[in-house]
């Protein structure tokens, strides 16, 4: 009889560590999701009517311009992130900001006018592993490739943007 009730208070502890640290875990993961870290600003310059040159200063202080067409902007960003038991343990997503490109409101000009895209990381490289993952083997090594892009916002004269990522993608803030 007792070797009976050690067993079963034995179970019932077992169960409810496992249920606490389910539950702990889960909790841990939405609150890192709610992060969120500034990467870029972005300002624009009207040059030509539907034209815009933009300033991308990165977080590091690194900036450029780029000339962009249309009536709103968008960022996209290749996202590496890791998958449960890594991303658990604190294995936060890593980023490269991959494309600037613009967009006419305007079917008929969308159709009509010239496009922009610009590319935002080194094509140079070596490896290019969120390729191999997107294409070959997103579930090995725990990782995750995976496109974060923001909503296609508007330019207009002297507009500026605050870019920041969270683990969902990219999203924009006008500071101006």
């Amino acid at each position: 009889m007792f070797r009976l009730l050690k067993a079963g208070v034995l179970t019932g502890t077992g169960a409810i560590a496992v249920i606490t640290t389910l539950v702990g875990s889960n909790l841990w993961t939405y609150n890192r999701l709610a992060y969120e870290e500034p990467v870029a600003t972005i300002s624009f310059n009207e040059i030509a009517e539907q034209k815009y040159l933009a300033r991308l200063v990165l977080e590091d202080g690194t900036s450029s311009n780029y000339e962009v067409s249309g009536d709103e902007w968008r960022m996209e960003v290749r996202m590496l992130k890791w998958k449960t038991w890594l991303s658990l343990l604190g294995k936060d997503p890593m980023y490269q900001l991959d494309r600037l490109s613009g967009r006419y409101s305007s079917v008929t000009d969308a159709r009509s006018k010239p496009h922009s895209a610009h590319e935002l990381r080194d094509e140079d490289a070596v490896i290019d592993l969120w390729t191999w993952l997107n294409r070959n083997a997103s579930d090995v090594w725990g990782m995750d490739a995976s496109y974060g892009a923001s909503v296609f916002l508007p330019m207009k004269d002297n507009a500026s943007y605050q870019i920041q990522l969270s683990h969902t993608g990219l999203f924009a803030r006008r500071i101006d």
